[in-house]
């Protein structure tokens, strides 16, 4: 079972399912939010072991809403498409039109004008530097100075010839969350801070630091259950998260208290606030869409975790989609479902919990700089102030490999996915700029019908102007 939304659910309200002769598409209403109970090939072989036999049932693939009887005004209704020989690519864009209609598509194009700044995303690769907050303040052996963020962003762009850059510094203030302010002394103060920020200004880099509203923790010698939402009977609720547990209604407020001085110290032109916008509960949401409409109006850069489509008119990029902690992509294998419909309207990066610098059930970092590519997902490494110089090499290639694709098709759609080969591993997309990505997932060399040769971990990058940009991950031993 899974929900719909929030940190572990589907980003999107609908699925499908498609063979040979036609697509089928449900959409969930827009009123409606059941849980969602899934089935991915099994046939229930667990009930006749014991008895020693197989199975009779064929391995099936299903997910059924599961409604809350106890709300008689909720709209259960799912609508249907069928798309005679469809596939999912078929299914993402008729739900694009959907999204369109329901208002939450706003185009990149749209946000630039409305903010410039907005264009630096474009092949950016989002650098998250750990300082050991906001687990902690200043920890020992994991804090980083204004000055040591100061070298490793103009080592990035004198060194590592980075174009782009989004950095995002996880450990600048004396408090902890939810109290993001003042900066910390310790670190250099908000003098030195601004030369840091300054410098990512000169290079045309983005810069912010760490920001949540919605977390207090236990550790936190200012520990306050004040902020807590509380029942009728005057208990605390939503104590099963550290990261959740404060009342959306007091976000806003919690964030006004220093964003704006922030702003005025350091001269930001982006914002990265975590977690509040990881969950969209079955309840009343006033309180972050009041969180949401408010950093909107700083016109800055704006970023947040655990992207879903309800808040793509209010940020520029996502830091990660919803996810289970048991990936569903271990038993299948994965398809840009989220970018066929919403590439051109969010900017979406990796997950800080499973950065492309580190090896995870997605993949190792050639085969999620391939996927990059191949869906149009940002790069992004993070990393330990102390870690540094082990992540340039991964850093140097991001910027060689991946970043120019993103640059072509920030403002794209990503029109078409196909998988080539059997093993799935031979992939093809498109974007409306006309670039075209092929790419090897896999250790083996494989040919398209059309006899082009991919090496193993390799890709084939057609872009635009006709420009043909090959090549391959390879193991070296030194």
């Amino acid at each position: 079972m899974m929900d719909l939304f929030n940190a572990s659910g589907l980003s999107m309200p609908w699925w499908g399912t498609y063979n040979q002769k036609s697509a089928v598409i449900g959409v969930i209403d827009e009123d409606a939010r059941p849980r969602l109970f899934y089935n991915i090939n099994n046939n229930g072989q667990y009930l006749f072991n014991a008895a020693g036999r197989m199975s009779p049932n064929k391995r099936i693939a299903f997910l059924d809403p599961v409604w809350n009887l106890q709300k008689p005004k909720e709209r259960k209704v799912i609508r249907y498409t069928f798309i005679p020989h469809g596939d999912y690519v078929d299914m993402a864009k008729v739900y694009r039109k959907e999204v369109v209609r329901r208002g939450y598509f706003v185009s990149l194009e749209e946000k630039a004008k409305r903010d410039p700044d907005v264009k630096k995303l474009a092949g950016a690769i989002y650098l998250g530097l750990y300082g050991g907050y906001p687990h902690y303040v200043n920890m020992p052996g994991m804090a980083f100075t204004f000055d040591q963020l100061k070298d490793i962003i103009k080592t990035t762009h004198d060194e590592l010839k980075v174009d782009q850059a989004f950095f995002h510094a996880w450990g600048t203030f004396s408090n902890f969350v939810p109290n993001c302010w003042p900066i910390s002394e310790a670190l250099g103060g908000a003098k030195k801070l601004k030369e840091a920020v300054d410098l990512t200004k000169k290079y045309g880099y983005l810069y912010s630091s760490y920001h949540a509203y919605s977390a207090a923790l236990e550790n936190d010698p200012d520990f306050d259950t004040t902020l807590f939402e509380k029942d009728p009977q005057g208990k605390l609720k939503r104590t099963g998260s550290r990261w959740a547990n404060i009342d959306p209604s007091k976000q806003l407020g919690l964030a006004q208290k220093s964003l704006d001085r922030e702003i005025d110290a350091l001269g930001l032109e982006a914002d990265i606030t975590d977690i509040s916008f990881s969950y969209f509960a079955d309840q009343d949401n006033s309180g972050l869409f009041a969180l949401a409409k408010y950093l909107d109006s700083k016109n800055l850069v704006n970023g947040t975790e655990h992207g879903q489509q309800q808040w793509i008119p209010y940020f520029d990029m996502f830091e990660g989609m919803t996810y289970l902690n048991s990936n569903l992509s271990e038993i299948s294998h994965r398809a840009p479902l989220f970018n066929l419909v919403f590439h051109d309207a969010v900017a979406i990066f990796g997950k800080i919990q499973d950065p492309d610098n580190q090896i995870s059930e997605n993949g190792d970092f050639r085969v999620k700089s391939l996927r990059n590519m191949l869906f149009g997902v940002g790069s992004t490494i993070f990393f330990s102030p102390y870690e540094f110089d082990g992540m340039k090499g991964m850093i140097k290639m991001a910027n060689e490999v991946v970043s120019p694709v993103g640059r072509e098709t920030f403002f794209s759609e990503l029109k078409t996915h196909q998988y080539l080969s059997p093993d799935f591993n031979l992939q093809q997309s498109t974007f409306s700029s006309g670039t075209q990505v092929l790419v090897n997932l896999g250790p083996v060399r494989q040919q398209t019908q059309a006899g082009v040769e991919v090496p193993a971990f390799g890709y084939r990058v057609t872009f635009r102007d006709g420009t043909v940009k090959k090549g391959s991950f390879q193991w070296r031993l030194d």
